[in-house]
């Protein structure tokens, strides 16, 4: 059953912004340059706010979903509660911690992608993750 259909279930977060860029739905959102403003996420790795809870233009208002369960794309296969992260793009992957690094992460998975582009759930719960040194 496509989750397109079936979409997330139970309470979440969402907070309306200015779309200061094109967003598509299941994509990541971070921080625009304004005050009340979000922008697609473009960089891996990034700090996000939330996912996009549908596809909006550049300046319409624009639901990010902050906590709780959304619909998101996948940018490559991941297991079910693995946190994650952005990649260049606005999908989520999996995070790989590494000693002595940090990671943003915006949640964990709630379903398992097999493939990029497959659809999934994260709960989303953005905080920065730091790795002690070896």
């Amino acid at each position: 059953m496509a989750l397109r259909k079936v979409g997330p279930v139970g309470p979440v977060n969402i907070k309306t912004y200015l779309a200061e860029s094109a967003v598509t739905r299941g994509y990541g959102v971070k921080a625009g340059t304004n005050e009340s403003g979000a922008t697609a996420v473009a960089t891996a790795g990034a700090q996000g706010i939330g996912i996009a809870a549908e596809t909006t233009a550049s300046g319409d208002a624009l639901a990010v979903i902050r906590h709780g369960d959304a619909f998101a794309i996948a940018g490559a296969a991941a297991n079910p509660g693995t946190y994650a992260k952005f990649n260049a793009t606005g999908q989520v992957i999996a995070v790989t911690r590494t000693a002595g690094g940090a990671e943003e992460v915006i949640g964990r998975f709630e379903s398992k992608p097999a493939a990029a582009g497959d659809e999934c759930i994260i709960f989303v719960d953005p905080f920065t993750l730091t790795t002690p040194a070896a």
